[in-house]
């Protein structure tokens, strides 16, 4: 089966090469210009959707909070309202309220016995319940008196001074229906207040209202009823500053689809209800293009937020989308530009510089090592096979530069900073051909970057190291190219760990570097060795030391001061 396999993948690889062969350079660039244009749009659009899917979870989430803290809030806002209509009817220690009393029998007491026992009350009863806004008492001729509760005070007020008849309430669809339910509790939005108080301006329409009659079990007939206002402006406010979008709404519904608060239609709670699973309190629910998020941990009553899609989308890309888009465009640009430029500056570069490799060639056939020149170009055309018209073009335009810093007055001195730039154009130059097998480390005291040495002393010795120490490693070749000052010496050593030299080659290599036999061929360490010591004296070179498997250490020791008169005549950079 790995046969077959090897097989298939050979027979693949031989038909991939012989269709890109078929094809012109154009082609192929314009093949990739759309496989990349392509590449980007896709990328583009999953990196929106996943920021959109991001942002809705988001919302949702913060929604559920609101939701929840809404939720919260009308209970006790419920609780409240039940629990403030309930003093004039319950009795209080067996005993009848003297509300219950005086409107049961208004004829046997004063008016001012209702007002004095309900404020009486209302003092408890508005600590007790910090939620209520408002307590409204009405005899059964609709006739009443408002308890207010505000931050120190609490007072009375006939409603006749609210502009309205005493007996306007009577004829009221609330009072009504409030008479005619005999004790039963109605829960009534904000809207139904404003005939109340019209004139009062601190009451908005974020409230919610619950009434009852006053019912006498004796006598078996309606006697009064009490009307409460809970504030429901908190939770709204808090929704309102905290909602992720502007276009967001909130709505609480009563189980007869009536909107108690907020700004939701009506047909949502039709529709939420009937989206809700079986057993689910709270969730999410997508209709119309919107996104609901409901609660209905409080039976029966729904709180929902809604959330336009279309605000989502818009609000990710104004935010996280434009990023998106100037990249895109940044990306179309450069694309374009390698579709229509580089392909014809890519030939153009490569003959002028293959033309010019070639004229420099001839020039340096005396001062360049032609194992430099050989295992370079082959680096550059194992790139050019690869198809890597980039690496290419790079990998050339270095080469001329090093080709050029060795011919401009071989034989002036240059400073370590300008020899250490020209060994940087050929570590590039290396490790587009190598990539990750092969990794350069070069350590060298800036306090040496201006001291005066020859030209081409460091980039051998690292060549060296390269291929006869770590081209035969399949991975991991390091090179560390050191430099220091001991004392009056500079010391620079190039360390690979390579497969390191047998120790009866070693002592031949060394008596070849200094010149005692002819044994190899490579000329790179030994031409170095000459120059150091023609340059410096005898007492300076190449020292070299190594074990099999454990790579080589090329050592090479200058002085720190050029010897004087050694410069004279010769033109310093």
């Amino acid at each position: 089966m790995k046969r077959d396999l090897l097989l298939a993948k050979t027979w693949l690889g031989r038909t991939f090469y012989g269709f890109l062969g078929r094809i012109s350079i154009r082609n192929r660039l314009r093949f990739t210009f759309f496989i990349l244009v392509a590449f980007l749009v896709s990328w583009f659009v999953v990196m929106v959707h996943s920021s959109i899917r991001s942002e809705v979870s988001y919302i949702a989430l913060n929604n559920s909070h609101l939701v929840n803290e809404m939720v919260e809030h009308l209970r006790n806002a419920l609780r409240s309202l039940s629990g403030i209509t309930k003093f004039p009817v319950i009795r209080v220690n067996e005993r009848p309220t003297e509300t219950y009393e005086y409107l049961s029998n208004p004829g046997k007491y004063h008016p001012s016995m209702l007002d004095w026992d309900i404020k009486n009350q209302c003092q408890v009863l508005f600590e007790q319940y910090p939620l209520i806004l408002r307590l409204y008492v009405f005899d059964q001729d609709g006739k009443g008196l408002c308890f207010r509760s505000g931050l120190r005070y609490l007072y009375t007020r006939p409603m006749v001074e609210f502009g309205i008849p005493a007996q306007s309430q009577i004829d009221t669809g609330w009072f009504r229906e409030t008479m005619s339910a005999r004790g039963k509790e109605y829960l009534w939005p904000g809207t139904v207040l404003p005939p109340l108080e019209k004139n009062d301006e601190k009451l908005s329409s974020d409230i919610l209202l619950l009434s009852r009659s006053i019912f006498n079990t004796e006598q078996f007939k309606n006697v009064g009823a009490i009307l409460a206002v809970a504030d429901l402006n908190p939770p709204l406010e808090s929704f309102y500053q905290r909602r992720n979008l502007k276009t967001e709404k909130i709505g609480i519904f009563s189980d007869t689809g009536q909107l108690l608060a907020g700004s939701l239609e009506n047909r949502i709670n039709r529709a939420l209800r009937g989206h809700i699973p079986a057993g689910r309190e709270t969730g999410t629910s997508i209709l119309g293009g919107k996104l609901y998020t409901y609660s209905a941990a409080l039976p029966p009553y729904l709180c929902a937020i809604e959330t336009p899609l279309t605000s989502v989308l818009l609000d990710s890309l104004r935010r996280q989308g434009i990023p998106y888009v100037v990249l895109l465009l940044f990306l179309a640009l450069v694309l374009v530009f390698t579709y229509f430029i580089v392909y014809g500056l890519i030939h153009e570069e490569y003959q002028r510089e293959l033309s010019r490799i070639q004229t420099e060639l001839q020039m340096l056939r005396q001062q360049i090592n032609p194992h430099f020149l050989y295992n370079t170009l082959d680096s550059i055309r194992a790139t050019a096979d690869s198809g890597n018209g980039h690496n290419t073009g790079e990998m050339v335009s270095l080469l001329a530069k090093t080709l050029r810093y060795g011919i401009s007055a071989p034989d002036e001195l240059v400073t370590v900073g300008r020899e250490l730039e020209c060994l940087e154009d050929y570590i590039r130059l290396q490790q587009l051909r190598y990539h990750d097998r092969l990794q350069f480390q070069v350590h060298v005291d800036k306090a040496l970057h201006n001291t005066m040495i020859i030209k081409l002393l460091l980039q051998p010795l690292v060549e060296n190291s390269l291929y006869h120490g770590i081209s035969s490693l399949p991975e991991n070749g390091i090179i560390t190219v050191l430099g220091t000052r001991e004392g009056e010496t500079i010391v620079f050593r190039v360390i690979d760990n390579g497969v390191g030299i047998p120790a009866e080659g070693l002592d031949r290599l060394r008596g070849y570097i200094r010149g005692e036999n002819d044994d190899f061929n490579t000329i790179g360490l030994r031409n170095v060795n000459r120059r150091i010591q023609l340059y410096y004296g005898s007492e300076y070179g190449i020292g070299l030391e190594s074990s099999p498997g454990r790579g080589a250490m090329i050592t090479v020791k200058l002085p720190a001061e050029p010897p004087a008169g050694m410069a004279k005549g010769k033109r310093r950079v």
